[in-house]
């Protein structure tokens, strides 16, 4: 008999970023960014056979957002400051050439990862787990 992913967790949406440019979209319940693994489920509702295991070791980075939206439909400049910044500002370079600018309260390149905020407050992103095996080069920005 398949089990509920939890009543008492709250989903957040997400997109799993993938080192072979997979995006993978769905819902998580209890992400910890000490584990090297996570479940991500295709609906709020949806039991705990219907999850996707992944490893997070093979992610580029997992990013937490308002809504689902599709590809390019945000209108916003992801490299310009806007709001709050949480920490200091960071540019984020991936080993396949991606760029992420935005701030940061805790990177650690001996940690699994750390949480990046969004350069721009109006993104869709609300933070961004940022796997560090998988990251080029981390320039602060002034």
């Amino acid at each position: 008999m398949a089990t509920p992913a939890g009543p008492a967790a709250r989903a957040v949406k997400v997109v799993a970023a993938t080192l072979e440019g997979e995006r993978i979209r769905g819902f998580i319940f209890d992400f910890s960014p000490l584990k090297e693994r996570c479940r991500i489920f295709p609906s709020e509702r949806a039991h705990a056979d219907e999850a996707r295991e992944i490893d997070m070791r093979k992610l580029k980075a997992m990013f937490f957002i308002k809504e689902f939206t599709e590809p390019g439909g945000e209108k916003v400049n992801p490299s310009e400051f806007v709001g709050v910044v949480h920490g200091r500002k960071i540019q984020v370079e991936f080993s396949d050439g991606e760029l992420l600018m935005g701030s940061t309260e805790g990177y650690a390149p001996n940690r699994l990862g750390f949480f990046l905020f969004p350069a721009n407050s109006n993104s869709n992103i609300l933070r961004v787990f940022v796997i560090n095996t998988n990251v080029k080069e981390v320039k602060w920005i002034k």
